[in-house]
This record gives structure tokens, sequence and C-alpha cells, in this order.
């Protein structure tokens, strides 16, 4: 839990998940959306920059071409997008700045769908390296996400 002008905002946790053969580490990212809270405000731009994207993602299906996304449905993914490319921002300066890293991850701006990168790492001697963030919704729990749903997990 961290401050911000005497107001308490967003808590991350850190979890660990047994598998048998692996463990996983995730974090939880918790907003507080009282209405005096900068987390509010955070999340009302967060939703109002995801309802932008939707109207330039494709809304077929990832996982079947023959079926449409609801406008709702594609507005729901990219909001969960960018509020996950945020925590995912967040956690990596974060850890950055424990481990005393000269690095920052950075917000990138949506171009074009075949362009987009979601995450940039900067470097002092100015490259980079883009990270890829996916959000998905374990319907049948998280465990069992992780241990037997997920095939990529990063």
């Amino acid at each position: 839990m961290r401050k911000t002008d005497g107001k308490i905002v967003m808590k991350i946790k850190q979890y660990i998940v047994d598998c048998l053969e692996k463990k996983f580490v995730y974090i939880e990212f918790e907003f507080n959306c009282k209405s005096d809270t900068n987390d509010r405000e955070l999340l009302r731009k967060l939703v109002e920059e995801g309802k932008k994207l939707a109207s330039f993602v494709n809304p077929t299906l990832a996982r079947d071409a023959s079926r449409k996304r609801t406008l709702q449905t594609v507005e729901e993914n990219c909001i969960a997008g960018i509020i996950a490319e945020y925590c995912w921002r967040s956690w990596l300066n974060s850890e950055a700045k424990r481990r005393n890293l000269k690095v920052e991850a950075r917000y990138t701006v949506f171009q074009s769908v075949d362009k987009h990168i979601d995450i940039s790492i900067m470097y002092p001697d100015g490259t980079s390296k883009t990270v890829e963030v996916r959000s998905s919704f374990p319907y049948t729990g998280l465990q069992n996400a992780i241990c037997r749903v997920f095939d990529i997990i990063g």
C-alpha cells in the first residue's frame, strides 16, 4: 500500500502458485475506487483509453476467426489490456528502482494494430526492448489457469 497526498492508493501484493513441478509468482494489484482517491481518477482515464483503443482493433475472436465480438466485449477486452499494461509498467518501474537498475518501462502511444507495442523498456545507452502484455480472465480459477490452462506465462 502506498500513499499519495494522504490518500491510500493501489495495493500491490505478491503470491506464489505451486504447480507441483514448478512454482510461479504472480502480482495482484488492488485499486481503491472510493470517490476521494487517486485510483478512481486513474481508472477513469484507463477506461477512457481502452474505449478509444476499441475502435481500432479487430472485432474477430482470436481463437475463432469465424466469430465476431460485440462492441461491448471489444471495449471490455481493451480496457482490461490497458489496465494490465499500466500495472506491468508500474511494477517493472518499481522493481527497477528497488534493484537500483537504470531502466524505465514506458508507455507507448498507439499508432496502428500491426505496429502496436505495449511497453518499451528504455536503457541508459538509448537502446530499448519491447514487452507484449496479455490480459486473460481465468474463469476456472487462477491456480488451474496457471498450472493447467495457460501455455504462455511471463
